[in-house]
């Protein structure tokens, strides 16, 4: 099996340590006769590379890359996709969600709203019923769109490393989230930062809340602003201080990087 220890992975999350996961990407790709293509199938379950199905006009499904898509762009666009074939640094870059990985916001909090909830994938609402005055004419129901079998021990190690983004010293959101009250509302979150050709940083939080009964998922994407833990978390902290009932007040924020 893939040789990385449950500690090894909590703290990695909490740190946000590139090379854990580079590590990681390699080994699944060079063992690949045992796990298959196990980033793109986990990323798949979950909904990324396919609409959420939020009723919208105009969403996108963003790419998960694999081996095929790899060869099909080639194939369509030799120019722009010179190389048809996938190595082991694509399975590297795609497990830090680089390279020719597209998502939108809206599946990312859906990713983690899936995830908290133990594995029920829902499509997005933009309301619960329809009223006039105070009469109800349509309840919208709830649609269920997928199942994600998360394993116990695979959903307590990564919630405590997520858990430890945002209330450890060392996590890369602790900063944003300093005198926040984690011992009755905690938090597991993550930050990032997305990459474009040609253009600034992007700042990205997506955290969920609270932890042992989720009830919010909450995704910050703040284009071309930065580090996620210095732009997106600080906004993210703001929901939640409204969610938990924390009073407005000026926030002392921490110098953090991801």
């Amino acid at each position: 099996g893939v040789s990385h220890g449950v500690v090894g992975l909590s703290r990695a999350l909490t740190v946000s340590s590139d090379v854990f996961f580079y590590k990681l990407g390699a080994q699944i790709w060079e063992g690949r006769s045992k796990f298959g293509n196990a980033i793109q199938i986990s990323a798949r379950d979950f909904g990324l590379g396919e609409k959420t199905g939020v009723p919208f006009g105009g969403e996108a499904k963003g790419r998960v890359p694999d081996p095929e898509t790899r060869k099909a762009m080639h194939d369509q666009y030799p120019k722009a996709f010179p190389e048809g074939h996938w190595f082991t640094g694509d399975n590297v870059n795609l497990a830090i969600g680089q390279g020719e990985l597209v998502l939108t916001p809206l599946q990312l909090v859906s990713t983690y709203a899936t995830f908290a909830n133990g594995g029920s994938r829902w499509q997005p609402k933009v309301g619960s019923r329809v009223l006039s005055g105070s009469k109800v004419i349509r309840e919208i129901s709830p649609i269920q769109t997928g199942t994600v079998d998360i394993p116990g021990g695979a959903k307590a190690t990564i919630t405590q490393g997520l858990s430890g983004a945002v209330a450890s010293t060392e996590g890369t959101a602790h900063g944003a989230f300093a005198g926040f009250p984690l011992n009755t509302f905690p938090i597991a979150g993550k930050t990032g930062t997305a990459q474009v050709a040609r253009k600034q940083d992007s700042a990205l939080f997506v955290a969920w809340g609270p932890v042992p009964a989720p009830k919010y998922a909450v995704a910050v994407v703040m284009e071309e602003s930065g580090f996620g833990g210095v732009a997106a978390a600080p906004v993210a902290r703001r929901v939640f201080d409204q969610l938990a009932g924390v009073p407005l007040q000026d926030v002392s924020l921490g110098h953090v990087q991801d």
